[in-house]
């Protein structure tokens, strides 16, 4: 019998979300990955390591 795979991101139709945001914080370096349910577009960033490198990512 076969398993029903999950999707890990919710069809654009059902999900109240605007953009899923993850980051793999690190000492040298953050990466970020926006995923827009919308489009279905990944866009992928790194920033600094300093807490103002987000602030200046979130307001670009």
């Amino acid at each position: 019998m076969k398993q029903k795979q999950s999707n890990p991101i919710p069809a654009p139709a059902t999900t109240p979300y605007i953009a899923y945001v993850s980051i793999d914080w690190a000492d040298q370096k953050h990466d970020l990955c926006l995923f827009d349910p919308e489009t279905e577009q990944f866009e992928y960033s790194i920033i600094g390591p300093k807490p103002e490198a987000i602030a200046d990512w979130v307001k670009g």
